[in-house]
């Protein structure tokens, strides 16, 4: 009886799992001393079809031998690095034709204040002042053929909600890459306005300097995120961070007082800001005793305060 169990082929842990975990944890660690780009975190999600395969070579051969094992995880590296070339590759030799550009603008229509809601699923977006006297938002959308962007603009007494998403097309099973889209967007620096805005995959610059903010949501993808605080202010907000580096940028005539909780990354504030725990107030905010207050929270990357010229 004993000797017929002994004959039985015993299952082997599986390679793939730790080596996936080392080889995340070496891109964190390479996307945190700036050495690697977070956009390369793109690249490997479109590649999750990637996973079902080598998932199912493993269960084939991967455990029944140890040479069965170290082949697979070769063949895991491989498929990955392959991958990421492929498709790097295919993206540097060929033209954006797929790219759409829309022009949107959204008139204030009598309103007082407005709320602002913005959403992308991937792409570059960069946000500022100057839009039309006219318009709370305008400015123009490149995408790729196949999302649809929803579009809303209605006014509630004196209140204007204007809305500005996409949505990817179901049609497509990967997202789209971020290289193809590009969203330059302007708002109405006289407009009071509560901004929302959710970022997806690629790189965010937000310039809010000239704008007159209520409120600031901001919900960060993947990617590098860089936001310049108003000139002034009196309001709250949330800064929630995704994967990459997020630098807020702070004129120094600005009363603010950031909440900053890190995530899996470090952060860097001024030496000039007071620290009360996890709390910093700049020095504006220790002088006038009030102004702008921010709940950071970082997700995996760094959290950068940077102190700017007051214009």
């Amino acid at each position: 009886m004993s000797s017929s169990k002994s004959s039985q082929p015993k299952e082997r842990d599986s390679l793939v799992g730790p080596i996936l975990m080392v080889g995340a944890g070496i891109i964190f660690l390479f996307n945190n001393l700036g050495w690697v780009e977070w956009s390369i975190w793109e690249s490997l999600l479109r590649l999750w079809p990637l996973l079902l395969i080598i998932g199912g070579l493993d269960l084939i051969i991967g455990r029944r031998s140890a040479v069965g094992g170290v082949v697979v995880a070769i063949l895991a590296v491989a498929l990955l690095v392959g991958g990421i070339w492929v498709m790097n590759g295919d993206v540097a030799s060929s033209p954006t034709v797929m790219v759409s550009g829309e022009n949107v603008a959204f008139p204030i229509d009598g309103a007082q204040k407005a709320v602002v809601k913005i959403s992308l699923s991937t792409g570059e977006l960069r946000l500022g002042d100057g839009a039309a006297a006219a318009n709370v938002l305008d400015g123009k959308i490149q995408n790729p053929k196949g999302e649809r962007i929803k579009e809303g603009n209605v006014r509630e007494g004196d209140t204007l909600y204007t809305t500005l998403t996409v949505r990817e097309s179901t049609s497509s099973i990967l997202p789209s890459s971020s290289r193809n889209n590009l969203w330059d967007l302007h708002l109405n620096q006289e407009m009071p306005m509560t901004l929302a805005v959710s970022t997806g995959v690629g790189e965010s610059t937000l310039d809010l300097r000239r704008l007159t903010l209520t409120g600031l949501d901001l919900n960060i993808g993947i990617g590098t995120t860089t936001v310049s605080l108003p000139r002034q202010g009196d309001f709250s907000g949330e800064i929630s961070g995704g994967i990459g580096r997020t630098v807020i940028r702070v004129p120094a005539d600005l009363a603010v007082r950031l909440d900053i909780s890190t995530g899996i990354g470090g952060k860097s504030v001024p030496a000039s800001f007071r620290k009360e725990g996890d709390t910093y107030a700049s020095p504006a905010y220790v002088t006038a005793g009030g102004g702008v207050e921010l709940d950071v929270s970082g997700g995996i990357g760094a959290i950068q305060v940077e102190l700017i010229p007051a214009e």
